[in-house]
């Protein structure tokens, strides 16, 4: 990860073995993503040293709270199996310590048709999330 002022860009690589079981061959699963976010109002993520990661923003003003927008590449390869690939753009808003809520847009491809016989997907998820 990398964190300049309100921008943050991270990325992390994946990979596990699966054991094949029930006939089913070995495989190995990879999987990716790069992720960039800009904190309108000027924020800067907090890190934690203790669990290794970034937490939200406090807000700089009490009354408008931390907006942040984000761009996030996802992609997996399962050899033998499947791939997929996610495109990600959202907006979060942090109204204090305790409340967020994120809206996202996603649009995703697949390696592999489904029984549509489509390969490409696009979907929006909004989450509401009390910090503790």
């Amino acid at each position: 990860a990398w964190q300049k002022g309100p921008w943050l860009l991270q990325s992390e690589l994946l990979q596990r073995r699966l054991n094949g079981t029930n006939g089913q061959p070995e495989r190995t699963a990879r999987g990716a993503y790069v992720q960039l976010a800009w904190l309108v109002t000027g924020e800067q993520r907090r890190y934690d040293d203790r669990r290794g990661r970034f937490s939200g923003a406090r807000p700089a003003h009490p009354h408008g709270g931390a907006w942040e927008v984000f761009y996030r590449l996802d992609g997996l390869e399962v050899k033998q199996a499947r791939s997929a690939t996610v495109h990600t753009a959202g907006l979060s808003w942090t109204a204090d310590r305790i409340w967020r809520v994120i809206v996202s847009v996603h649009r995703a491809r697949s390696g592999d048709e489904n029984d549509l016989g489509q390969i490409t997907g696009t979907g929006v998820s909004a989450r509401l999330q009390a910090l503790f």
